[in-house]
């Protein structure tokens, strides 16, 4: 019995080791890289800073420099394939600085954002540095390039106002204010024709004070009173003009 648990553990250790062989450096990739196998990804820096990584098969990963360690000047990121750039943008001692572009698989930009060295996310700074200083603008895109969503950041928080639109160019869809990555303040959301659909207020991220929704002709539909994120003692809701004689008109007194 104990011989046949030593030869069996003899045989794990081999497929092991086997297991753990490094693969043959694919074509493309400079002698000298190392593979790194929890991220199957090849590395390769050379002697005056310049860091390439390649995706299992050889492809091109991300590219760019090191300065004393840390990254610095422009990087790029690639997809799959190598062919195309998904990110780019410069780094300044290791941390991401000015704007930085990134890119759907069309090689379209679908997404901007600003940073810059200070101010700092402090309850993020002994983890990364590759997030927690994004100060300034970002905008999102569509795939047809048309502005989907606009913000701001400030020490890594959704941090000001804020605006979302529709598709297709056709307008407006949701306009309030973030601080510190909480909704605060009135929040108003409209139809896609520019018609008021709701207005919601916001203290601490949670619901305060009167929401409202409306109709897309315009009429309110239902009126309710928010405390700290919990819903009082009234909510109104009403029918469509025309209809004020259905059942679709009551007040919930213990909502």
């Amino acid at each position: 019995m104990r011989r046949g648990a030593l030869i069996a553990s003899v045989f794990l250790v081999f497929v092991s080791c086997e297991r753990l062989t490094t693969p043959p450096t694919p074509p493309g990739v400079p002698a000298g890289a190392q593979y790194e196998r929890a991220i199957r990804l090849w590395t390769y820096q050379a002697a005056s800073g310049e860091s390439r990584t390649y995706f299992e098969q050889g492809q091109l990963a991300m590219r760019g420099h090191y300065v004393q360690g840390l990254k610095d000047g422009l990087w790029q990121s690639f997809s799959t394939d190598g062919d195309q750039i998904t990110a780019e943008g410069r780094y300044n001692r290791g941390w991401h600085d000015g704007v930085w572009r990134y890119f759907d698989t069309r090689g379209q930009v679908y997404l901007t954002v600003e940073y810059k060295m200070e101010p700092r996310r402090a309850d993020l700074l002994l983890l990364t540095t590759e997030i927690g200083n994004e100060n300034g603008v970002y905008r999102r895109y569509y795939p047809d390039g048309s502005l989907e969503e606009e913000g701001h950041f400030w020490s890594g928080y959704f941090h000001g106002p804020f605006r979302h639109y529709h598709p297709n160019n056709r307008g407006l869809a949701i306009a309030g204010r973030f601080e510190r990555d909480q909704k605060i303040g009135q929040w108003r959301y409209y139809y896609a024709d520019g018609t008021l659909e709701r207005v919601e207020n916001y203290k601490d991220g949670v619901l305060d004070g009167v929401q409202q929704n409306y109709y897309p002709d315009g009429s309110l539909y239902h009126s309710s009173v928010y405390a700290n994120g919990e819903r009082l003692r009234l909510m109104e809701i009403r029918p469509l003009p025309g209809r004020e004689g259905s059942d679709a008109t009551r007040a919930n007194d213990d909502a």
